[in-house]
């Protein structure tokens, strides 16, 4: 178990505040116990295992597809083994929602702008809909910069699937209603398309694009929903754009390059053919 010497050194190796850090090993913590039950990372924790280290933001959530058919009452016995409470279903998302309240740890009381960490749970979403058989190892760590933290192997989608399901997520407009536009996402699909840990295969990619949308049900054309993606890129350059880079810790050198990144990625995007 971790505790306040061993949470200070690392904030300071790498720039988190104490608060970031120790909330970021109990999600670790989490995500260790549940790493031999047959649950597939997705979202955000399971994309920062996929772009290279220094291009990397803080996830605050965990997000998991099912591995195998598991009855709804299996699975919150499961979770109440692991010490969540919860169970509550999202019928849009397809999703139940679990938290834990961490340990009697450190509890550092200063709050980071913009993150809401101060209620110490780990939160976690299970889509109850999706079952998953496709998928990659990786040695997971969320706290990117401390590689000797709890390094265990955990099962995440491939790249292309994560990517994809980032763009159908960004892609909110008057005609392809099928996700929302938040920062996070969108971030998360340009450092996917420029610093993947390992070179996309767009015929995949485009592929996975299709499935996503068959699997929420939307009929839109994928080539509509990157359009409506790529034009949704332009607010990772608004000004409001600034708190969310401070409060997940983008790095720097990326932020100030955000012009250039957003063109590259669109680029990608309109090179994708999602007719075949």
């Amino acid at each position: 178990m971790f505790d306040t010497k061993h949470i200070e050194d690392a904030a300071r190796r790498t720039g988190y505040s104490p608060l970031q850090v120790e909330a970021l090993m109990n999600q670790m913590n989490a995500t260790r116990g549940l790493s031999t039950e047959d649950f597939i990372l997705t979202g955000g924790s399971a994309v920062q295992q996929a772009v290279k280290a220094p291009y990397r933001r803080i996830s605050l959530d965990l997000d998991y597809d099912l591995g195998t058919a598991m009855p709804v009452e299996a699975i919150d016995s499961l979770m109440d083994l692991h010490g969540f409470r919860g169970g509550e279903y999202d019928r849009f998302s397809g999703t139940r929602a679990y938290y834990r309240i961490s340990p009697e740890g450190c509890k550092f009381k200063t709050k980071p702008l913009g993150d809401e960490l101060n209620d110490h749970r780990v939160r976690i979403r299970i889509n109850v809909k999706r079952i998953t058989r496709s998928y990659v190892y990786c040695d997971f760590n969320a706290l990117p910069g401390v590689p000797d933290t709890y390094p265990f192997r955990q099962k995440i989608l491939g790249i292309e699937r994560l990517l994809a399901s980032k763009i159908v997520v960004s892609a909110k407009s008057e005609k392809a209603a099928v996700g929302g536009v938040r920062h996070k996402d969108l971030f998360d699909v340009v450092a996917l398309v420029n610093y993947p840990r390992r070179k996309l295969n767009y015929r995949v990619l485009a592929e996975e694009i299709k499935r996503d949308l068959r699997i929420r049900g939307s009929s839109r054309p994928a080539e509509e929903v990157m359009q409506s993606c790529e034009s949704n890129l332009v607010g990772l350059l608004d000004s409001n754009a600034a708190g969310f880079y401070s409060s997940y810790k983008v790095p720097q050198n990326v932020s100030r390059n955000m012009e250039k990144l957003a063109e590259k990625t669109n680029k990608a995007l309109e090179r994708i053919n999602c007719r075949g």
